[in-house]
């Protein structure tokens, strides 16, 4: 005020300010100057959330769109928006920069960025051998991986990978008692399998019903897990392949 000779603040109009909008258009502003490869390093980075493990990132600099990954990385250590954390990880200094980094991947290709991504995480998996590679490692792949896979136009063998590493996931989720997540990764792991998986895939259909009916009954879905059942029960070949079904059917 000049006749009061002091500031005085509308404490409610500067409330009904847009802030965090504010905050986000001045950073992705930022964002959008950087190289093109800076930008993509970033979007990559911001799929994995706040933190990026740094396995991950040694993974994913393995790959031809992201072999100069490192250099990338330390260019936005040097303009300030992400730090080191520990050995090798690395986390976004704010849930505001993450969110503005996200929101430089267009909305309608989302998704098949996240499984662009995940599919080059499969190809290293794959190449280092993917039962030597550490859980959180798999579950970050096949989690940008099912982002996507719904909109993506992939071979029945691939599919059908997947879905073995949902289920691979889906185990690990269940040995962690972490049953909500395990649920969700079996689910799509049957959601990926084909018409004919009880003549197809036989050995792994039972194994998949098996384990996503115990992650149902952990998960309170009584029904869906006697659904699980009946259909082993059902398309089981011999008494033996029925056993485990029956035994959790009457517990």
């Amino acid at each position: 005020s000049l006749r009061e000779k002091k500031w005085i603040w509308d404490e409610d109009k500067i409330r009904s300010e847009d802030i965090t909008g504010n905050v986000l258009y001045l950073l992705t502003r930022k964002m959008t100057s950087f190289p093109e490869k800076i930008q993509l390093a970033l979007k990559a980075l911001s799929c994995f959330g706040t933190k990026v493990d740094g396995n991950i990132i040694e993974k994913l600099s393995r790959t031809e769109n992201y072999s100069n990954l490192y250099e990338w990385l330390n260019e936005i250590l040097k303009e300030g928006l992400m730090q080191k954390v520990g050995a090798s990880d690395f986390k976004f200094i704010h849930d505001k920069v993450q969110e503005a980094a996200y929101g430089l991947i267009r909305s309608n290709e989302k998704n098949q960025f996240h499984y662009k991504i995940g599919a080059s995480l499969y190809s290293v998996l794959v190449e280092q051998g993917i039962n030597e590679t550490k859980s959180e490692a798999i579950l970050a792949t096949v989690d940008q991986m099912n982002y996507g896979i719904s909109e993506s136009l992939i071979q029945q063998t691939m599919q059908q990978k997947i879905a073995k590493l949902n289920f691979q996931s889906g185990s690990k989720a269940m040995e962690r008692l972490d049953y909500e997540r395990a649920q969700s990764y079996l689910t799509n792991a049957t959601a990926l399998l084909p018409n004919d998986h009880w003549n197809s895939c036989y050995e792994f259909s039972l194994e998949l019903f098996l384990l996503r009916s115990k992650a149902s009954c952990s998960c309170g879905e009584i029904e869906k897990a006697c659904e699980m059942l009946k259909e082993i029960l059902e398309q089981g070949r011999c008494l033996e392949d029925k056993l485990n079904a029956y035994y959790l059917y009457i517990s």
